[in-house]
């Protein structure tokens, strides 16, 4: 394959644990990793690097139909329309099958994670055809079996993923690597989002109220032990290039309904402008419009050769980010019961729950 992809190499990870931080308490050795390819200098030469962060796909192996979780031979087409119909596509998940499920399902959000990506694509080699796979925050999709010592298509994946833009490959636009004066900066006037010496970070472009695109550094994201479907809500202590302050960022994927429903952002500019007590402000949000930050998996979910309701099952996503212009304090923070609860105090306030008045009485008489 390495000839039809100039700016990609394929390299055997079948004996070696990809980089993964130390404080998961899992690691992976996919058969095959594919990465990007990047030159580094190390003295007088240059070198490849293979880090995590320039990892592309997986490629799997394995041996016999025993080990493929999906069907390898299907029925006929469920009628639409047939409220009791039913689609299966995946094999009794037992024993080997149900492996390799675990095996793509880790695979998926490890890359997912570790780099931010909207989606990723995986290959499952087995015997003598293969499978492509796409996982967005949707869901997965798959293709029937390919044999690839007869079709094309197998090689034409690897031809077009090399030519594809970084969009089409699924990496965020919207994040990219600071430059050194940024680092500097963030390393010199901000410390409570370090973790450590060996912190690396990346930057969030977004935009504010008056359009202007602003850049927060936050620390690089690392991988959960959950599939990367759903909301996957992800916060972060971000620094703001802009005002040197620090800042919140939240992001996650969430549900559309239409063109005209409420978002989050949009909940906290109502607040604001309300004079609602104890809610921060939000000085950035942004809901992306274009196709990239936007699952696909919920197109295939109005086929003919679905059962009806599968559309409302697989719903459609699209990512959210906002900035908030607070910092917030971790639990472990607080130095005296006092001061947790002052900020107990100070959430009931801004809930507006039913009760929270002879709560916050309550707590103020303590205090």
């Amino acid at each position: 394959m390495n000839p039809l992809m100039s700016g990609l190499s394929i390299c055997n990870t079948s004996t070696q644990r990809i980089d993964t931080p130390s404080y998961n308490f899992f690691t992976i050795a996919p058969d095959c990793t594919v990465y990007r390819k990047i030159k580094i200098k190390r003295g007088e030469e240059e070198e490849e690097e293979e880090v995590t962060r320039l990892v592309e796909f997986f490629i799997e192996f394995k041996s016999s139909a025993e080990h493929d979780p999906f069907l390898v031979a299907t029925g006929p087409a469920p009628v639409r329309g047939n409220k009791r119909g039913q689609a299966h596509f995946l094999s009794g998940l037992t024993g080997r099958r149900h492996h390799t499920l675990s095996q793509l399902g880790t695979y998926a959000a490890i890359h997912i994670d570790s780099q931010y990506r909207a989606h990723t694509f995986l290959v499952l080699i087995i015997g003598t055809y293969a499978r492509l796979i796409r996982w967005d925050r949707g869901g997965m999709v798959f293709t029937e079996a390919i044999p690839y010592n007869v079709n094309p298509e197998f090689f034409n994946f690897f031809k077009y993923y090399n030519d594809a833009s970084f969009d089409v490959r699924g990496i965020d636009s919207i994040m990219t690597k600071p430059t050194d004066p940024e680092i500097q900066t963030t390393l010199g006037t901000w410390t409570s989002g370090v973790d450590d010496e060996s912190q690396t970070f990346l930057v969030i472009s977004l935009c504010n109220e008056a359009g202007h695109a602003q850049r927060y550094v936050i620390p690089s994201p690392y991988p959960r032990p959950s599939l990367p479907v759903g909301r996957c809500t992800r916060t972060s202590v971000a620094y703001d290039l802009q005002n040197n302050v620090g800042v919140y960022m939240k992001a996650f994927w969430r549900i559309v309904l239409n063109d005209n429903d409420i978002k989050e952002g949009e909940v906290y500019q109502v607040l604001s402008k309300a004079n609602v007590r104890n809610i921060p402000r939000c000085v950035a949000f942004c809901d992306f419009q274009d196709q990239y930050h936007q699952t696909q998996t919920h197109t295939f979910a109005g086929e003919s050769w679905l059962p009806q309701g599968y559309e409302y099952l697989i719903p459609h996503r699209r990512l959210h980010c906002l900035i908030l212009d607070t910092e917030g304090k971790k639990l472990e923070d607080f130095t005296t019961s006092k001061e947790m609860v002052r900020a107990i105090h100070a959430a009931i306030i801004g809930t507006g729950l039913p009760g929270c008045d002879f709560i916050c009485q309550t707590l103020t008489c303590d205090l």
